[in-house]
């Protein structure tokens, strides 16, 4: 009947406007790409850069120099908040970045991640599998209480190459032992033509 008919059209209807909902912020929260190997994500600002923890599996490229200065306002003041997680007693509950994040030769300045109270501090707190290439830091201020790294406070079988960071007014701190001025604790993983200049303490 019409009414019948009707009513499967308004049905299917919703369900796509539902279904449009849903995926609407991982479409729209990246300045273009899928997020697979040849097509991944763009980003362009900070606050995409913080929304790949999101997503930790997919595939990431910069397309421009960020300046994360506005970090420092960022959670409560504490600023860019570490991406991924590591659970020390139960490794099932691991959720580290196993995904590939390309610079394109790009810088990061001015990013501010001080969580003085948390290990694993960095712009990844713990990554296993992925691969990190090709990207230039400049001023990154970093602090944390164990295993605390510009780039990445945890490693797992993680690449590394091209990785530069530059300190001129900043600097890298933890409370306790393993901080590095690239990676804090590194575990069966590659590093190549990657230095930090920056104090550590």
């Amino acid at each position: 009947s019409l009414v019948k008919y009707y009513y499967m059209y308004l049905k299917k209807r919703f369900l796509l406007i539902f279904v449009i909902i849903l995926i609407l912020p991982y479409v729209s929260s990246f300045g273009g790409g899928t997020g697979t190997d040849v097509d991944p994500y763009q980003i362009s600002t900070c606050q995409e850069l913080q929304d790949i923890d999101n997503n930790r599996g997919a595939d990431y490229i910069l397309i421009n120099d960020i300046d994360c200065s506005e970090t420092r306002t960022w959670n409560n003041n504490r600023g860019f908040r570490p991406m991924g997680y590591y659970h020390s007693r139960i490794l099932s509950r691991c959720e580290g970045f196993s995904g590939t994040f390309d610079g394109q030769g790009h810088t990061i300045s001015d990013i501010y991640i001080v969580y003085s109270s948390e290990g694993r501090v960095g712009l990844f707190s713990y990554t296993s599998g992925a691969t990190i290439k090709d990207i230039t830091f400049e001023n990154p201020r970093v602090m944390g209480n164990g295993h605390v790294g510009c780039l990445v406070g945890h490693a797992d079988k993680t690449n590394f190459s091209n990785i530069f960071v530059k300190c001129s007014r900043s600097s890298i701190s933890s409370a306790q032992p393993s901080v590095g001025g690239l990676i804090g604790f590194s575990y069966n993983s590659s590093i190549y033509n990657s230095y930090s200049s920056c104090n550590i303490g």
